[in-house]
């Protein structure tokens, strides 16, 4: 039939015959403890982690770069003309010109029409959403 918690006592009873034992200090902490226990778990899942600023600065670099490449495009430039143009031009980090060129060539194999200030919305958007979903 089970563990008998209150020998004595109905099974209906048992459990309030054992919390009763607790006493008024002992519950009142019993039930501190569950409230801050709660509530933490509520804070930590609610709480959304920000972008760092490294990870902002990047996603606002890699926009200008596909916002450029959407310009590029629309305006009649050639994918090798972009690339040229990107090959001609300084990068103030090593991994800028590999990211810039690839960048580039997704931009020029999508077939969007979009504006260039929307397509450097867009990508900075899904950027910081892609940094953020990321750790």
């Amino acid at each position: 039939e089970g563990t008998v918690l209150a020998p004595g006592v109905p099974s209906g009873r048992q459990n309030r015959r054992l919390i009763k034992g607790l006493g008024g200090d002992r519950m009142r902490l019993v039930y501190c403890a569950l409230a801050c226990l709660t509530l933490s778990g509520l804070a930590f899942s609610a709480q959304a982690r920000n972008a760092t600023e490294n990870e902002r600065y990047l996603c606002r670099w890699g926009s200008t770069i596909a916002g450029g490449a959407q310009a590029s495009k629309l305006s009649g430039v050639t994918r090798y003309g972009a690339r040229q143009k990107l090959q001609a031009r300084k990068f103030a980090k090593q991994w800028m010109r590999p990211m810039a060129l690839r960048i580039t060539e997704q931009t020029y194999d999508s077939e969007s029409r979009l504006k260039p200030d929307a397509v450097s919305k867009v990508y900075y958007e899904g950027c910081i959403q892609h940094e953020v979903a990321r750790r």
